[in-house]
C-alpha cells in the first residue's frame, strides 16, 4: 500500500492534491481490497510474529508520510507534537473503519467517498459549499 500511496503522491506538485492522492489511493487499495483490512485490523495478532511486524513497519511508514502531509497543510498551527498523532488517527479512523459501512460498488463511487474524506477534514462540514473544494450534484 505505501508504495502505491507514495507514487500516487509523487504525480502531485502542491501538498493538497498530494494529500488527495494519498487519501485516494488509501480508499482505492481499501476499496479493492476488504478482507485483507479486515485482516489488518482485526486478526493481525493471528499473523506470525515476522509477518506482524513487516505490517506494522508499512502502516508507520504510511501513518507518518500521511501525517507529514497534514502538518504541511496546518496554516492554523493547530498540529503539535501532543495532537499529530490524534488528528492523523483522526482521518484514518474514517478510512480504516468505512469497510463495516461502505460499499464501494454503490451510489458513492471510491473516488468520490475519498475526496468527500478530504474535503470533510480539510474544510470542515459546516464550510459554505463556494470555500470547500467540490460541490456535487445528487444523482438521479
Amino acid at each position: 500500500m505505501i508504495t502505491d500511496v507514495e507514487a500516487a503522491m509523487a504525480r502531485q506538485s502542491s501538498t493538497v492534491e498530494r494529500f488527495r492522492a494519498a487519501i485516494r489511493a488509501i480508499v482505492e487499495l481499501n476499496a479493492r481490497s476488504s478482507n485483507e483490512q479486515r485482516l489488518i485490523l482485526n486478526d493481525l495478532a493471528f499473523l506470525a510474529e515476522p509477518e506482524q511486524q513487516a505490517i506494522k513497519t508499512l502502516e508507520r511508514q504510511l501513518v507518518d508520510a500521511v501525517s507529514d502531509l497534514l502538518i504541511r497543510l496546518d496554516t492554523e498551527g493547530k498540529i503539535v507534537n501532543r495532537s499529530k498523532k490524534v488528528y492523523t488517527m483522526m482521518l484514518f479512523g474514517m478510512l480504516n473503519f468505512s469497510h463495516t459501512w461502505y460499499d464501494p460498488s454503490g451510489d458513492i463511487e471510491p473516488q468520490e467517498f475519498a475526496d468527500m474524506v478530504v474535503d470533510l477534514f480539510l474544510y470542515g462540514f459546516a464550510m459554505p459549499a463556494e470555500k470547500g473544494a467540490t460541490v456535487r450534484k445528487e444523482h438521479a
